[in-house]
């Protein structure tokens, strides 16, 4: 009877696994290797995201109450008076355009023109200048150009780049940088 019994569930579990679509069959291998995924990949990340969060605190409680973050007002102030020193003065302006004009020369890029706008600041110490430079030239020339603009020019920071070239085969790029010249107020 117990033979019959195990052949009866064996015939059953055959004519349920034929009846089983191969759909059916690949969707329960894929949620396997995703349970397999989750316990492999995702629980020892958990273990050791929790981990860290263990450590973190038990140094921030280990190390008592967390000190200020923030400089003590007479370090600011030196720090601030050595950022408007280091920066060209606002008389420099003419100086600062022919640099760019120099440092372009010697990069060999093409400049047709240079717009300089100034911009008002509110607290009166510092001088901007946005400048627009449309310019032409190979690639490595103008990366060069730029990497050496903002090395040699003390203030001057990149606030938009633009390369367009007007067909694939060309050797040179059509590129507009936008610059912002910062200047201190000061003439000392």
């Amino acid at each position: 009877m117990a033979g019959t019994r195990v052949q009866v569930i064996g015939w059953q579990a055959r004519r349920l696994l034929d009846a089983v679509s191969p759909l059916v069959w690949a969707t329960a291998g894929l949620a396997l290797v995703e349970v397999l995924f989750y316990i492999g990949s995702i629980v020892p990340l958990a273990q050791r995201q929790a981990a860290l969060l263990d450590d973190a605190l038990h140094h921030r409680s280990s190390k008592g109450a967390v000190a200020s973050t923030r400089a003590p007002p007479h370090v600011l102030a030196t720090d601030m008076a050595a950022f408007f020193q280091a920066l060209p003065r606002k008389t420099q302006a003419a100086k600062m355009a022919r640099r760019l004009n120099e440092i372009a020369e010697d990069t060999g890029i093409w400049i047709d023109q240079i717009d300089y706008r100034p911009v008002p600041d509110n607290d009166g110490n510092l001088v901007l200048y946005q400048i627009t430079l449309p310019t032409k030239g190979a690639y490595p020339d103008l990366r060069q150009f730029l990497a050496r603009a903002i090395r040699d020019i003390p203030g001057l920071a990149v606030e938009g780049v633009t390369f367009q070239r007007q067909r694939v085969a060309e050797a040179e790029l059509d590129a507009q940088f936008k610059l912002t010249l910062y200047m201190s107020a000061s003439n000392k």
